[in-house]
């Protein structure tokens, strides 16, 4: 009876350890929740993960068929990867050459953009696209599509000088100046990218353009070597600058100098 009473009076008590007892079973379960969902999400991205590295290897796969000339096995299993990762630039570059060995110039053209719109920093995509285009008479195109992707790039100078010099020595005259001239912007104080476009118009024997160029390249480096006098050969008198001065070595620098 007394443990009744006491029940009865400390009926607040009981309903206070009811409701604890009940939070802790909701807790109990939220945790639950958590570490079911937690596991769905592992669970998902091993997934996803193991699919990628599937696409992977089928890509390598279509590239060994590819290098065989085996071009439509190469297109079947760079599909089929597509299907596991859609946006997989390397498999969308590779159809893109299976297209373009195919000669389905349209179909090249389409997937080589994919590839630079999924992978903006990928050179043989961005390379591709733009020397499929310009060989197909869509230059205009080509050339939005360069300055598109040469204005993404920040150097180095010496890396936009082989890029231009490449798309000279293909016939693309336009863009390899095009990447001259973003070497220039890139790396103003060197003198290289004005005497590269400068040798290109001596070589179409626009020799006004040459000079011009060979002026900017001194105005950008005044002591490159050769080049005042190549300018006074052309009949054009420049005045070297004062060689800059080095500052005046402290007492602590000549000790120095004395023990070498």
């Amino acid at each position: 009876m007394q443990i009744r009473a006491k029940s009865a009076i400390s009926g607040g008590e009981d309903e206070i350890v009811d409701h604890d007892l009940s939070l802790s079973k909701r807790r109990v379960k939220m945790k639950s929740s958590k570490s079911h969902w937690a596991g769905v999400l592992l669970v998902l991205l091993v997934s996803v993960g193991g699919c990628r590295v599937g696409a992977v290897r089928m890509n390598q796969q279509a590239q060994i068929y590819y290098n065989y000339g085996e071009y439509a096995q190469a297109e079947r299993i760079l599909k089929e990867s597509l299907d596991i990762d859609h946006e997989n630039a390397a498999s969308r570059y590779w159809l893109g050459r299976c297209y373009e060995s195919m000669n389905q110039t349209e179909k090249a053209i389409y997937q080589y953009g994919l590839a630079v719109r999924y992978d903006p920093a990928m050179d043989v995509g961005q390379t591709a696209l733009i020397r499929m285009l310009y060989r197909h008479g869509r230059k205009a195109e080509a050339m939005e599509a360069a300055q598109k992707y040469l204005s993404r790039k920040s150097g180095p100078m010496s890396q936009l000088m082989v890029t231009g010099k490449g798309y000279l020595d293909e016939g693309m005259e336009a863009i390899g100046l095009l990447a001259y001239r973003r070497a220039q912007e890139v790396a103003p104080h060197s003198s290289a990218p004005s005497m590269a476009i400068a040798e290109y118009y001596f070589s179409q024997n626009n020799e006004e353009e040459g000079i011009k160029h060979l002026i900017a390249a001194f105005e950008a480096d005044p002591f490159t070597p050769g080049l005042a006098k190549r300018l006074g050969e052309l009949g054009y008198q420049v005045t070297m600058p004062e060689p800059p001065m080095w500052p005046k070595p402290t007492e602590l620098e000549l000790e120095l100098r004395e023990l070498d």
